[in-house]
């Protein structure tokens, strides 16, 4: 599916309340999304899913852990989350960005923070983009990115080159203007999903698809017994579920679309031939149509 070069600007949202989480969310977001997390890491985590107004349970925020258990956690957000940190603000004016290609005519003035970029329907190879995130009552965020300094070699950056190194531009600027700490977002990191461990996203109300999986092998999150890599799967297959109905498909033949997915993406229409790496692939693939 092609990937549209976006120029965003956006509406403020303001006033957005504080998050909170009963005594029920707590344990289940400690058991799960920050699952491995001491006391003091969790507190650490949820004070900032609050000051962020961040929703686990949503996917807008994550907890990571390897290793021994003495190892700094990560708190991982997404551009999206970095996002909606900004709108939350009530001084946001909006966000541009575009990605640079050979052929281009592209410059920034450093002393007005001006940006001249213009292009036709030829254009060649990508070679970077840029940002600007506008605040009432300051200067803008400016930026340019490179791409040959921030590609990565996974699925996601194969597929869709352009709009992660833009998305790396909007992050940029985004923690510069509005002063983000504490998180860092996927696209400044170089770990790929599938080997992020505690990313797991979880809902109260969920129901998993009735899919009974073949036990996994190769390919796997270490560190997993048999109950676990079922815990595992049913949890990515709900995922898949509920991310294929918010990009838009109909509930009541959502596994008919996974198993398409499948077939498109794998080869492999039926979900209990997949593996762990499997389900994160075709849950890629639900996610990027939400998105674009």
């Amino acid at each position: 599916m092609a990937v549209p070069e976006r120029n965003l600007s956006l509406v403020n949202q303001s006033s957005v309340p504080t998050l909170q989480f009963d005594e029920t969310k707590l344990q289940v977001i400690k058991n799960t999304v920050a699952k491995g997390a001491t006391n003091d890491e969790f507190q650490m985590f949820i004070h900032l899913c609050q000051r962020y107004s961040l929703d686990p349970f949503l996917k807008e925020i994550w907890f990571i852990k390897y290793g021994n258990s003495q190892d700094s956690p990560i708190i991982m957000t997404s551009r999206d989350g970095y996002l909606k940190i900004a709108q939350q603000n009530e001084n946001f004016e909006g966000l541009k960005s575009f990605v640079v290609r050979e052929g281009d005519i592209f410059e920034i003035d450093a002393q007005t923070d001006a940006v001249i970029h213009k292009f036709g329907a030829k254009r060649g190879k990508i070679i970077g983009a840029w940002a600007a995130a506008y605040h009432k009552t300051r200067r803008p965020a400016v930026c340019f990115v490179e791409f040959e300094e921030y590609k990565k070699n996974s699925d996601v950056w194969k597929k869709y080159p352009s709009a992660m190194i833009q998305k790396v531009a909007e992050v940029f600027v985004l923690k510069r203007q509005f002063g983000i700490s504490g998180l860092v977002t996927q696209e400044e990191m170089s770990i790929p999903k599938e080997e992020m461990p505690h990313t797991k996203s979880y809902r109260v109300d969920d129901t998993p698809l009735q899919t009974e999986p073949e036990i996994m092998s190769q390919e796997e999150p270490p560190q997993m017994d048999d109950v676990a890599r079922k815990r595992y799967f049913l949890d990515m297959m709900n995922r898949i579920k509920t991310s294929a109905i918010v990009a838009g498909y109909a509930e009541d033949k959502v596994g008919q679309e996974i198993r398409k997915a499948g077939e498109l993406v794998l080869g492999k229409p039926e979900p209990k031939g997949w593996i762990c790496a499997d389900c994160q692939t075709i849950l890629d693939y639900f996610d990027e149509q939400l998105k674009f």
